[in-house]
């Protein structure tokens, strides 16, 4: 099967600036990305979808292809869906559309290529549609009703199990989504089909977003 990935990396960013090019562990964000990319087995291209010169020759330099961006999909309210699509379309008018979709994000630094490997193991065997990140969730989710008073969401606040003795569930860490291309392009969303987790080491749920993230995820690298 032809497995590429993609990897979406805006020039701009709110929180922090220039965030695709910081470093953890004196590595840019994107280039840690890549180096996962790298190591999945079978692995064809990695595309970095980008409206930034920076992030470009970044992109160029760490062995992947670089692809410009349009400008409608260059802002923060494009989905990801949106960019993951126009790039499938280029791919076809070349011919070289994949039959499995790698969709990456630079933001998870502690990405493993092995946990990847068995998303795209997942989708290439028939098992699952879509595999995805996650990383298991004990704790209990609240949220305020329409009074401003709290509400259980995930639980009943009037009972409270041991952890051992809840429903098992996990949190989606964003890093990484491996869709089998031809569903995906039908259904225009990355979940459909058979969905399946990737479980995978809680500091992967690690998401650079603001300031305070890369100095947690530098710490945990020089610990590593």
């Amino acid at each position: 099967m032809r497995i590429h990935a993609v990897i979406p990396a805006r020039g701009g960013s709110k929180g922090i600036k220039h965030k695709n090019l910081c470093t953890v562990g004196g590595v840019s964000l994107l280039a840690r990305c890549i180096g996962a990319a790298k190591g999945v087995e079978g692995i064809g291209s990695i595309f970095v979808s980008t409206d930034s010169p920076e992030i470009k020759s970044a992109a160029l330099a760490a062995g992947a292809v670089s692809l410009d961006r349009p400008a409608p999909l260059g802002s923060d309210t494009a989905s990801s869906e949106s960019v993951l699509l126009e790039v499938l379309d280029r791919l076809e008018e070349g011919g070289n559309l994949p039959d499995i979709l790698l969709f990456l994000q630079c933001t998870s630094p502690f990405t493993r290529s092995a946990d990847i490997d068995k998303a795209v193991r997942l989708v290439a065997s028939g098992e699952a549609d879509v595999a995805f990140a996650a990383v298991p969730f004990h704790g209990f989710v609240w949220k305020r009703d329409a009074r401003e008073f709290a509400a259980g969401v995930n639980h009943d606040p009037a009972f409270r199990p041991r952890r051992q003795d809840r429903t098992q569930e996990w949190v989606e860490t964003g890093a990484f989504y491996a869709v089998r291309v031809a569903e995906f392009r039908t259904a225009r969303h990355r979940f459909f089909g058979k969905v399946r987790i990737v479980e995978v080491p809680p500091e992967q749920a690690m998401d650079i977003d603001e300031p305070i993230d890369l100095i947690i995820a530098n710490a945990l690298a020089t610990a590593q």
